[in-house]
């Protein structure tokens, strides 16, 4: 059996190696779009489309902000059960922001899977497709 968690020792020294910091994700797109935001940041699984840090970093803000509007404090779940989109990227990114913790939920779940991971996951907001058959591009709020 091997030890995989980063105990205090591991990380005093990822610390000090400079590996490991206290910032988040979200400070670090936030830069990333500060600094040259016209980057591609992300590229869907076919490579048909392609995402800016600024547009990232756009997008997770609002993802924030609905949750924010919808009740979601820091420390509450949000599940996302979503195939690997960037929509996906942003909502994650975006819970993230507004200081939730992701449970990431297979798309292949269906009812059963689905109660029980909401059960003991206590998500407050689930993020889902309208349907995944088939299809490679999700809907996307233009606004």
């Amino acid at each position: 059996m091997i030890e995989l968690t980063s105990g205090p020792a591991r990380r005093a020294a990822y610390e000090a190696s400079g590996a490991w910091d206290e910032t988040t994700l979200p400070v670090r797109v936030a830069e990333h779009a500060a600094r040259d935001g016209s980057r591609v940041a992300v590229v869907d699984l076919t490579g048909r489309r392609s995402k800016t840090f600024d547009e990232l970093h756009r997008d997770a803000g609002k993802v924030a902000g609905f949750l924010r509007s919808v009740g979601v404090e820091p420390g509450d779940v949000v599940g996302i059960q979503l195939p690997n989109w960037y929509e996906t990227t942003a909502i994650v990114l975006g819970a993230l922001t507004a200081g939730a913790v992701v449970n990431p939920i297979l798309p292949i779940y269906r009812h059963k899977e689905l109660r029980h991971m909401l059960s003991v996951g206590q998500a407050r907001v689930l993020f889902t497709p309208p349907s995944t058959a088939g299809s490679t591009t999700p809907r996307w709020p233009a606004s």
